[in-house]
């Protein structure tokens, strides 16, 4: 379609064909080629002063997600073949070429399943490396990345057609999900989260990340994974604290939340005090929240999470925030809204006091670590 808006302006909307391996750009009122069409366009502006293009390129991204049983069983084709669909496995597994995999595993759960995980590739015959790593919070940090790309390097592997394969907690798939999308600019992952607490967190979407300069997930990509396989069989071995953790994040489905984990439902349990010292939530509903927290068996006060603490963490979060706080809020059970607005200063000091005098005798446990 070509306009024109004044005497030196005139605007044109290009089309993106490919024939024969080569993209060509034609406009609206030509008789389209046969070819492969993309969703992008090219807008060209031309002026008095120049020659303007304007490139709008959608990112579509597709991924699988299956839930099934006994994962690790060498008769089940998931784990292998599971991120294909029909026609992309015929044809890969027509070709003679070897079966590679690198599979990346928290040290907990390689202690815990390695074995199997190594039985699995030697039964289906397949070429694979384990890189078995301590995935904590702590140490969640580019090092990690470098270490998994090292590896991955020295195995060689296809980026095309041999996922990298992540099984444990949230930081693991974190991890793993950047240092895919790195790897010769993306390389596919897969996602196998063993914690309940990644199972409904970690195991879907496209963010990856880890941290830097002393803030949590400042590096990062959103680049999703060809897969997530899920598998409950690997809650059996998890101790009571991590199903708990999963069932704060659960909650923060309904609730919200600033961070994750056990930490989260603290914070979300002062929030609740906060909405109804500001009138958004009754009494009533204040306690219900409360309670649905305390029979999961959840923390929902810390004596280190001082006043000074709270008061310091939202000057953050607006210095961070481009000057709007963006502060999650409950209005009433299974309901919450955004507010943009810093919260008074005498709400916080009002909501921190009733939520000590009545919280404070639950405390919370020692720090956890993550399968």
């Amino acid at each position: 379609m070509i306009s024109s808006n004044s005497s030196s302006s005139c605007r044109t909307e290009f089309n993106l064909i490919q024939v024969n391996g080569t993209w060509t750009r034609q406009t609206g009122q030509c008789k389209q080629k046969e070819g492969k069409s993309s969703d992008a366009k090219i807008y060209e502006n031309k002026t008095d002063q120049g020659v303007c293009w304007t490139v709008v390129s959608p990112i579509v991204f597709t991924y699988r997600v299956i839930q099934c049983k006994d994962l690790l069983d060498p008769r089940n084709d998931t784990l292998l073949w599971g991120h294909l669909g029909d026609e992309e496995l015929k044809d890969t597994t027509s070709n003679s070429k070897p079966v590679k995999r690198f599979i990346v595993i928290d040290k907990t759960v390689h202690e815990l399943y390695g074995s199997k995980v190594s039985q699995y590739f030697d039964e289906r015959g397949v070429i694979y490396k384990i890189l078995p790593l301590t995935t904590t919070e702590e140490n969640k940090s580019m090092e990690l990345v470098t270490k998994i790309l090292e590896e991955v390097h020295h195995l060689g592997i296809d980026r095309r057609s041999e996922p990298i394969i992540a099984l444990g907690g949230g930081v693991c798939l974190d991890v793993v999900g950047l240092a895919a999308s790195l790897y010769r600019r993306r390389t596919p992952y897969i996602r196998v989260p063993t914690t309940l607490l990644s199972y409904v967190d970690a195991s879907v979407g496209a963010k990856t990340g880890v941290n830097f300069a002393g803030g949590k997930n400042k590096l990062g990509t959103y680049v999703p994974p060809v897969a997530t396989f899920l598998d409950s069989s690997f809650f059996q071995t998890l101790p009571l604290r991590q199903i708990s953790n999963g069932f704060a994040e659960m909650l923060k489905k309904v609730l919200p939340a600033l961070l994750h984990g056990e930490a989260v439902n603290i914070d979300m349990s002062f929030m609740v005090y906060v909405a109804q010292q500001k009138g958004l939530l009754t009494n009533d509903e204040k306690d219900r929240i409360i309670q649905c927290m305390l029979g999961l068996e959840l923390p929902v006060w810390h004596e280190e999470c001082s006043l000074a603490l709270v008061q310091k963490s939202l000057r953050e979060r607006l210095k961070h925030s481009a000057g709007s706080v963006r502060m999650p809020l409950p209005t009433g059970l299974g309901r919450a809204e955004i507010f943009h607005d810093m919260i008074e200063d005498d709400v916080i000091c009002q909501a921190f006091q009733k939520w000590t005098e009545e919280l404070s005798s639950f405390g919370a446990p020692p720090a956890l670590g993550e399968q």
